[in-house]
């Protein structure tokens, strides 16, 4: 396993871990084939199993749920008990996330406004400042939206930023993992049990998928490995073998195949990705996960999530057939322009202003 020590992410450890920005390009560009093939129309016969296959990729925010988890947490560890640790850790994750996220608003507002009015957001608008429009989009409203329905992940991962540090931050240290396991256990059950409860105000699909406590197994997966690798416990220094990942993607294969989506088998076969990728299970593994390409995907990741979705949607909505699918690799090739020179030029220089705020010594 390889790390860089002079390229530190806000997110990342004192030693940035290459593999983990490779995952993190897996995860992006299986979103990128499943938002860009699988809503092409055609009439062939085998496009139907085609698209299929393809929408898999959508498990790439999956793994994105995981990573966070899993970053974070080693965030919070590291620093437990540092006085200024939530300051520091809020100012750096709001730099991180907020600026491009604000921006991307505005300009997809204006962009609806002027040109495609009849697709602006159904959701109002102050929603999507205040990370509250999964609230409209599970009660069945429709996005109908240039773009603005690709933010819903960020609404999830942002309220877990909000209660989950303060847990970690003032409970002592014996508890934390308690805390974990509560998160890993609850998602099933509220999936199952507390959700059907709210179907006549909110759509239970969109409700498991849609709200922190329907994917709050998977962050707290991410959580959990975190906690076996910077606490001592039996699982702490062995490694990981990449057959039980590549078993647990299989079962979640099968189980899509069945239309089951269920996020605590995704958020397992995450959990062990990610172990086999940090422990060094399988050198070849961690190899791929390590290649340029890969990372440079995940570099961009961020951005290339919220750009891809407009310009997608474009060649969705205006182009059939053949012209929707070369319309979609223009729009690819444009999105990941627009990510890189976003991430280069606007979202790492913040990210090296945001690191002057230092945690305290513990």
């Amino acid at each position: 396993m390889k790390t860089d020590p002079t390229n530190h992410s806000e997110t990342a450890e004192p030693s940035r871990i290459l593999a983990l920005d490779g995952i993190r390009g897996i995860a992006i560009l299986g979103v990128l084939v499943a938002h860009g093939l699988s809503p092409i129309q055609t009439e062939a016969h085998w496009a139907s199993l085609f698209k299929a296959v393809l929408s898999f990729g959508t498990y790439g925010v999956d793994l994105f749920f995981v990573l966070s988890g899993f970053l974070i947490t080693g965030i919070l560890f590291k620093n437990h008990g540092a006085g200024n640790l939530l300051k520091v850790f809020w100012i750096r994750r709001i730099v991180r996330i907020m600026p491009l996220y604000v921006g991307f608003l505005l300009v997809m507002y204006f962009i609806c406004a002027v040109f495609v009015p009849d697709n602006m957001t159904k959701v109002p608008i102050w929603a999507y400042f205040l990370y509250l429009q999964n609230f409209f989009l599970a009660s069945g409203i429709s996005p109908n939206s240039f773009g603005f329905d690709i933010t819903w992940s960020l609404v999830i991962e942002e309220h877990f930023y909000l209660i989950f540090p303060f847990l970690i931050a003032w409970a002592p240290r014996k508890y934390h993992l308690r805390i974990i396991l509560a998160g890993c256990f609850i998602g099933l059950p509220m999936r199952l049990l507390v959700h059907p409860w709210l179907e006549s105000h909110y759509d239970l699909v969109r409700l498991n998928s849609l709200f922190l406590t329907g994917r709050i197994d998977q962050l707290c997966g991410g959580a959990c490995l975190a906690y076996m690798l910077h606490r001592r416990t039996p699982l702490s220094n062995r490694p990981f073998s990449p057959v039980f990942a590549m078993a647990a993607w299989m079962l979640v294969g099968i189980l899509y195949a069945l239309k089951i989506r269920e996020h605590l088998i995704t958020g397992i076969a995450g959990v062990l990705t990610l172990g086999t990728l940090i422990r060094g299970g399988c050198p070849a593994f961690v190899k791929f996960f390590e290649s340029r390409v890969l990372r440079f995907f995940g570099r961009i990741s961020y951005a290339l999530y919220l750009f891809h979705s407009p310009v997608f949607w474009y060649s969705h909505h205006h182009l059939t057939g053949l012209a929707s699918f070369f319309g979609v690799l223009l729009g690819a090739v444009l999105a990941i322009a627009f990510a890189w020179t976003s991430t280069r030029f606007f979202e790492e220089p913040l990210l090296a202003k945001a690191r002057q705020y230092r945690y305290a010594k513990a």
